[in-house]
């Protein structure tokens, strides 16, 4: 697990690998070309925390609560791929930032049944590529929801693989 509550933890071509959970309750992290992998969940609980994603590919396998308005939040050029075996709920910080919460982001599924990723309390905004697909060979259908609210997904372009599905307000 991690935990940070203060400073900047910065990682220039390096990997960050963490086997847990990720809690940000302040401070920042920041990448130039480096890369994340977090087994667990990541919660940002502070207004004051941010990422800077840098040009990375960064591959988080658990749910994501972001309750940051930093104006230090930088989406970059790096790509953020949600590979969880279990779906689960997603708190994007939506108009909370002043910029695109990622740059292109995935939502896939490393299980061999299909996953639900369901949007709460905030829309989700990227200005890259939203992708929802099954990438593996497992054939299974996985699906971004936004849960039956009125929650936006802004962004740039948008890819629904063979084993993708976007449920819009799920009425």
């Amino acid at each position: 697990n991690l935990s940070q509550a203060a400073g900047v933890f910065a990682l220039a071509a390096q990997t960050l690998t963490v086997t847990g959970t990720v809690t940000m309750t302040g401070g920042g992290l920041t990448f130039t070309t480096g890369a994340m992998n977090v087994t667990g969940n990541f919660t940002i609980s502070a207004a004051g925390a941010f990422i800077q994603f840098g040009s990375g590919a960064h591959t988080l396998s658990g749910t994501w609560t972001n309750s940051s308005t930093s104006a230090s939040w930088d989406a970059t050029a790096g790509e953020v791929v949600f590979n969880s075996a279990t779906g689960g709920t997603m708190a994007f910080a939506g108009t909370n930032l002043a910029e695109d919460e990622f740059s292109s982001v995935t939502f896939d599924s490393s299980a061999t049944t299909a996953q639900t990723f369901t949007m709460a309390t905030r829309g989700l905004r990227y200005g890259g590529t939203l992708i929802v697909d099954d990438a593996g060979v497992e054939a299974v259908n996985n699906i971004l929801t936004t849960s039956g609210s009125n929650l936006a997904i802004t962004g740039g372009g948008l890819t629904l693989g063979a084993g993708g599905t976007l449920t819009l307000n799920a009425s």
